[in-house]
């Protein structure tokens, strides 16, 4: 693709979130551009595309919109670095002065997350290995590998930091919105999976296939209310896990028992609809 560019200064930076969009679900400069030429053809009165002047022939707004596209996506490029770590690097650069409401909204959009594609990291080492293997989960979900990588990408980085935590969160929703500057719903998202691969769940197992990420988010939220030490962390209390070890002692050897605490729980929960 050829490439075009003008050298400008803009303060505050402008973001053609239309085309961020784009950008973040995986479409390519030569996409963007063929879709931008498009509505501008709709939307456009019939007679500028048809007279002769420069400034409004074909061969201009061509131009035109191929110096926006690829303006915008090296613009896109260098935000990515900073968007990783976004408290941090909108606070220490001079270079991308974004309004607090557009700095918002371009956040919440990079950190968007698809659940299809969530169901398939649900419980799993998200190692390098499965990132190379995404493009199964592309087939699958019919998610763009580059949608994929990129949440991928970010759910590894929220998981890590607090993998990296020497004491547990008090709350790890509003510490992962408070952080990476997201809504608080998304950031329970975040939280559920999480949850989820940092205690490693099997999600993948046949008794669990027909589960939803929503089923999944409810059980991790769940466990979180009622498991953690803090009712919204990460860490199990340690007290109760030595009680449900206890418990499964005296109960898993012993089938009869078993069997009337799953009677038990499947009535209670027939009961509580």
């Amino acid at each position: 693709m050829d490439e075009y560019f003008d050298v400008s200064v803009t303060d505050p930076v402008e973001i053609d979130l239309h085309l961020f969009d784009r950008w973040v679900l995986g479409y390519t400069e030569e996409d963007s551009v063929v879709q931008k030429r498009q509505t501008f053809i709709q939307h456009s009165p019939a007679e500028v595309t048809m007279v002769s002047d420069e400034l409004f022939s074909r061969q201009w707004v061509e131009r035109e919109i191929k110096r926006e596209v690829a303006q915008q996506y090296m613009l896109f490029r260098a935000l990515k670095e900073v968007l990783a770590e976004p408290r941090k690097g909108l606070s220490s650069q001079s270079l991308f002065q974004l309004s607090s409401t557009l700095a918002n909204t371009v956040i919440e959009r990079f950190y968007a997350l698809d659940e299809l594609l969530l169901r398939e990291l649900a419980g799993k080492k998200l190692a390098t290995k499965l990132r190379r293997d995404l493009d199964d989960v592309e087939e699958k979900t019919m998610i763009p590998l580059v949608a994929c990588k990129r949440q991928f990408d970010n759910v590894r980085r929220v998981l890590d930091k607090y993998k990296e935590e020497d004491s547990e969160v008090g709350d790890l929703a509003s510490s992962i919105a408070d952080t990476f500057m997201i809504s608080k719903d998304l950031a329970k998202q975040y939280s559920s999976i999480v949850f989820l691969c940092y205690h490693r769940f099997e999600c993948g197992r046949k008794r669990v296939a027909a589960f939803t990420f929503a089923d999944l988010r409810h059980f991790a939220f769940t466990l979180t209310a009622h498991w953690t030490e803090t009712g919204k962390g990460l860490q199990f209390d340690s007290k109760y896990l030595v009680r449900l070890q206890d418990l499964r002692s005296h109960v898993y050897n012993d089938k009869e028992t078993l069997e009337t605490c799953r009677k038990s729980s499947m009535r209670f929960l027939r009961e509580a609809g």
